[in-house]
């Protein structure tokens, strides 16, 4: 009888940890540009640097770039893998969900 109890157990065990092997992803990396426009409105020449950064299984992004002075701005890079891109400006920051390919356009108001 403890043969038949060890048995199932056994069984039932194997049964569970096989269910949860799981199969392995492969990661598919592809190549694109992302392209990040917008507009500071109220600039008024406040801080004329605006921030990006991210990290990648390839590199880390880390860019700044020049606002005009009709608080417009510009950037791009490339990207392997969907991923969150970091903004900053002034004493704020947001996160953007970006995918190779993507163009953006955003407008805010750091007032």
């Amino acid at each position: 009888m403890d043969n038949m109890k060890n048995l199932l157990l056994i069984t039932i065990l194997s049964v569970l940890v096989g269910c949860n092997i799981s199969q392995k992803e492969e990661i598919k990396l592809f190549k694109g540009k992302a392209i990040i426009t917008g507009k500071v409105s109220n600039f008024e020449n406040k801080l004329k640097i605006i921030g990006f950064s991210g990290k990648t299984i390839i590199g880390d992004i880390v860019q700044n770039e020049i606002i005009d002075s009709l608080g417009y701005f510009r950037t791009e890079f490339e990207l392997f893998h969907p991923q969150d891109v970091s903004i900053s400006y002034e004493n704020g920051w947001a996160n953007l969900y970006l995918k190779p390919n993507d163009s953006l356009f955003i407008e805010f108001d750091p007032s």
